[in-house]
């Protein structure tokens, strides 16, 4: 079955967080979402592959679903499976994130339902889907095993298909054929790490532990190694401070990776600058990355030449590598990172130090 035009507006206004006076219903049980976190929602939340293009929010939702609203269904009864998972997703973060308003906005989604002939209840942890026939009530259960394709290890094989190189040489690499496909393989070298799976939803310093085959007893290595993997004193000093403030080889926190190659050319960036490659100032390589929450953050730390020029020994400000900044950050967004950046000159003061990891700890929110 499709949902009805009706049922497709109100459901973008409700996943947009779109309310007030001009809507038949008030959406206030349901948050806000930017531009980027409307990507955070399908691309994270749903595991379904629509990023924001800029375009008028609802306008843009409202596309989306209903493109998913032709795709396929498990069960003719009801919508397709992805218009399901939107909407299991849309309600389970209302309950995640402002659990008194989840009773209400199960009721909202239903005033919306209603005119597909559909309702929804909350069972015993568990959301069950309403055929609303006349004289009769038909009731399915919403089982997550048969909706969702892939899982969040799954999604992580996904976003880096031969995994994550960190570590501050450029990564190599080879390409092979397996059964008439084509794939690429990194391949290890000193001072290089590369994560596979088992990322998602949360990545400890455990995880990291067993991901590279040690333990709390054997991990000595492993934390020279991460600290050596830092391109500067000032990365190498974020990062200590970072694990000894907040504990991390032996909390559930974030585990902070430095130098992931997130993407680069094969040629070197001066070549690429004297062809005029539109790839020439694309960012490669990040000073960390975390992942938190099913999400991934981009944690960036720059020195003054990314704002300024030196002209006769003395830096002055840039606009255009200040530009080039902003460009990476909207692209970083674009692509799914939540962007965390920070300066050399913070770094150096001991007070602002501090007041960066709390930052930090809040943004990522652990």
């Amino acid at each position: 079955m499709k949902l009805s035009p009706r049922t497709i507006r109100d459901l973008a206004q409700m996943i947009c967080g779109s309310h007030g006076t001009a809507n038949k219903y008030q959406w206030s049980n349901f948050i806000y979402r930017s531009s980027s976190e409307l990507t955070e929602f399908f691309v994270y939340s749903c595991e379904l592959d629509y990023r924001h293009d800029g375009s008028t929010r609802d306008s843009w939702v409202i596309s989306v679903l209903t493109e998913l609203n032709e795709s396929n269904s498990s069960n003719t009864s009801l919508p397709s499976d992805k218009i399901i998972r939107v909407i299991i997703e849309l309600l389970t973060s209302v309950a995640d994130l402002q659990s008194d308003k989840h009773i209400d906005a199960v009721k909202d989604i239903n005033n919306s339902l209603k005119h597909s002939g559909l309702g929804i209840k909350f069972e015993q942890e568990k959301y069950k889907f309403i055929i609303l026939n006349t004289g009769k009530k038909s009731v399915f259960d919403f089982e997550t095993d048969n909706i969702k394709s892939e899982s969040k290890s799954d999604f992580f094989c996904q976003q880096f298909p031969a995994g994550l190189p960190f570590g501050i040489a450029k990564p190599d690499f080879r390409i092979f054929s397996e059964k008439g496909i084509q794939k690429l393989q990194f391949e290890l070298k000193s001072g290089m790490g590369i994560l596979i799976k088992d990322v998602y939803p949360n990545f400890n310093f455990r995880k990291l532990e067993i991901a590279f085959g040690v333990d709390e007893f054997t991990n000595v290595a492993l934390k020279k190694a991460l600290v050596n993997m830092n391109q500067t004193q000032f990365e190498k000093d974020f990062l200590i401070k970072y694990a000894k403030t907040f504990k991390m080889a032996i909390s559930d926190i974030p585990a902070l990776l430095p130098q992931a190659w997130i993407q680069w050319h094969s040629q070197p960036k001066k070549d690429l600058r004297s062809s005029g490659s539109k790839h020439s100032d694309e960012l490669y390589r990040i000073d960390f990355v975390a992942f938190w929450n099913n999400k991934r953050y981009a944690i960036l730390i720059d020195d003054i030449g990314h704002y300024g020029k030196k002209q006769n020994n003395i830096w002055q400000a840039n606009e255009e590598n200040y530009s080039k900044r902003l460009k990476e950050d909207r692209k970083l967004r674009k692509e799914g990172w939540q962007v965390f950046r920070v300066s050399n000159w913070e770094i150096r003061n001991e007070d602002l130090m501090a007041e960066i990891l709390y930052d930090l700890k809040d943004f990522i929110g652990f």
